[in-house]
């Protein structure tokens, strides 16, 4: 295929899925891609995620904006902390450290590890060993 070098994007993906009764829901959400550049960030910053719930607040009029997050560290983070504190339209609800029956994401990361990298062993596989180091 010629002298180009492989390029590897890491992409991330941060959503909203909004509701109202009486009304069709929404699905909002953002892409954030990784090229491996200098100083270039793998994960969302604070400031995409405030980005992300000013949009939903313009696409969403009237009401309050309820949003659930679970522990990720730039949810905690101070900054997120006061924007979210300063705006009277949201109102923000934390899950608890490990909730998988109230966070269905909690365990889907071995299933999308393996869709990204087929040639690695999934837990699903014959040939994963776990932590045992057994077939």
């Amino acid at each position: 295929m010629g002298g180009f070098p492989a390029v590897c994007r890491v992409y991330a993906v941060a959503g909203l899925a909004c509701y109202r009764p009486g009304d069709r829901s929404r699905l909002i959400y953002r892409l954030h891609s990784y090229r491996g550049r200098k100083g270039e960030t793998k994960a969302f910053t604070w400031t995409e995620y405030r980005d992300l719930l000013i949009a939903a607040h313009h696409q969403l009029p009237g009401g309050v904006v309820v949003l659930v997050w679970d522990n990720l560290n730039v949810h905690l983070g101070a900054e997120l902390r006061d924007f979210a504190g300063a705006q009277a339209w949201l109102r923000v609800f934390r899950l608890p450290a490990y909730a998988p029956d109230l966070n269905p994401v909690e365990g889907s990361g071995r299933y999308s590890r393996a869709a990204c990298w087929p040639t690695s062993p999934s837990p699903a596989s014959p040939t994963w060993s776990g932590s045992s180091g057994t077939a």
